[in-house]
């Protein structure tokens, strides 16, 4: 036999019998051949039909004779498939432990095609094990990889998730702290509900979007002040001093800038607020039923509850008990009592001033603890006629006594003035000042007067009379 490729013939020696069945015919390179058992035939079951030609044979397979470690073939369903049985697998590794691949070098340039790779990849640092996805209609590339203990998620050059080996975890940045986004955020509605978190115009958010309401409340560090604003910008602001914001506006103390109602909620509450263009503070106290409203209404500082004024100080610093009216311009520092009763009980330690009706109009009651109720203005004459114009009393009523007292005070004063001839009241005009009523010089006084000196006369009479009684009362030895 002479091929093409020798110079010369070439002999082949045949066996010298036919063999057996499924042997082939073997070379011992030198020209004699022999029948041999084929390893195909005795390690898998190609002997049936041909796996590699288009056969509806079904799991033929090449292995070691049982399940483990066999490649099966197999065409149950429309596609035809290629089995490992409990197997590792090692790529560029002769020592696999499940899939692994080893010293297998990928590139991570785009391939131009739809593909996932597997292996290692030689950047500018140490070589990183990494699976690469890349999308080619996007002409977007993914890789996750473990970077010396941390595990990355890229895109491109972008560290797009990162967790190191620590449990930090990153969203966005390549060396998070704690857990930490660094991405993009937008704040505009998705219309679901959802939750994200990122950076927008440079300033970091939390952005939580109700779909059914369709509000949208963003958390956020703006320009190192904390807010929680809602689609309407409404919400919490907390300035870096500490100020606090809460409604619109920026914060100047602890400022609250949003409408509160009255209405009682049956629950023990505080609640702050605007209300009809008025701030309020409002106290409802549930077992009672009771509210109570601070509020600063047309300047005035009051204390109310629901339709009812209970205190108010003015911007004169006129303080005004329960319904009294405003006093009018220039009043400054007063106190205005409204009508009212006298006080059904008192207390030992209390002293009550209030104001009630009498037969000649209000009057200002001042009540000790033991009960009695003195008017201090204005004057009651309620036991006799008014002395003159400017006369003013005192009127006291004692419950514990069954008894009342009233007291002409100027005329008690006249009175006085009549016995020492000095003058105690003093009468003016308010416009003028010009004094009125200087003398008090009358028939009555004079006659007073000489009265005063007869019984002077008569005193000094009678101090000579107790002298010479003395001396006689010493000669006869009865005193010293």
């Amino acid at each position: 036999i002479q091929s093409q490729a020798m110079a010369s013939d070439y002999t082949l020696t045949l066996p010298v019998d036919d063999g057996n069945a499924d042997q082939v015919l073997t070379t011992d390179g030198n020209g004699a051949l022999s029948w041999t058992n084929s390893n195909i035939t005795t390690v898998g079951s190609m002997n049936s039909s041909s796996v590699f030609s288009d056969s509806n044979a079904d799991d033929q397979w090449l292995g070691l004779g049982s399940s483990s470690g066999r490649i099966q073939f197999n065409d149950v369903t429309s596609l035809d498939e290629i089995l490992l049985l409990e197997a590792n697998v090692g790529v560029g590794t002769i020592d696999p432990s499940g899939f692994q691949v080893g010293g297998v070098v990928v590139s991570e340039a785009a391939q131009g095609k739809d593909n996932v790779r597997i292996g290692l990849v030689a950047g500018s640092g140490a070589v990183t094990p990494r699976i690469i996805l890349e999308d080619d209609a996007s002409n977007i590339i993914w890789q996750m990889q473990n970077n010396n203990g941390s595990f990355w998620i890229n895109s491109g050059s972008e560290t797009r998730f990162a967790i190191d080996h620590n449990g930090n975890v990153g969203v966005g940045t390549l060396l998070p702290n704690g857990f930490q986004v660094s991405g993009a955020v937008s704040s505009a509605r998705r219309s679901n509900s959802n939750v994200r978190m990122g950076i927008e115009s440079a300033k970091p958010k939390l952005i939580l979007e109700d779909a059914a309401s369709d509000v949208l409340w963003q958390m956020q560090n703006n320009n190192g002040s904390f807010s929680i604003r809602n689609t309407s910008d409404k919400g919490l602001l907390i300035d870096y001093d500490g100020n606090v914001a809460v409604g619109t506006g920026l914060p100047n103390g602890f400022k609250v800038n949003i409408p509160v109602t009255s209405t009682a909620l049956s629950e023990d509450n505080i609640r702050m607020g605007i209300s009809a263009g008025t701030p309020k503070i409002i106290l409802e106290e549930a077992s009672s039923s009771t509210i109570f409203e601070i509020d600063n209404g047309n300047g005035n500082f009051r204390i109310s509850t629901p339709g009812s004024t209970k205190l108010t100080v003015d911007g004169q610093s006129n303080l005004l008990i329960g319904d009294a009216i405003v006093p009018g311009a220039g009043t400054q520092a007063a106190l205005g009592i409204p009508i009212g009763v006298m006080p059904s009980d008192y207390n030992t330690n209390i002293i009550y001033l209030y104001a009630a009706n009498s037969p000649t109009g209000a009057k200002l009651y001042a009540r000790n603890g033991q009960g009695t109720s003195t008017v201090l203005s204005p004057h009651t004459f309620k036991m006799f006629e008014q002395s003159e114009p400017l006369a003013w009393t005192h009127y006291s009523e004692f419950p514990s006594l069954g008894q009342s007292i009233n007291v002409d005070m100027l005329r008690a004063i006249r009175l006085i003035e009549q016995i020492s001839g000095e003058k105690l009241v003093y009468i003016a005009n308010m416009e003028t000042g010009e004094s009125i009523g200087d003398e008090v010089e009358t028939g009555e006084l004079e006659k007073l007067k000489k009265e005063l000196k007869l019984l002077k006369k008569e005193l000094n009479e009678n101090k000579q009379e107790l002298a010479d009684l003395k001396t006689l009362l010493r000669s006869k030895g009865i005193i010293d």
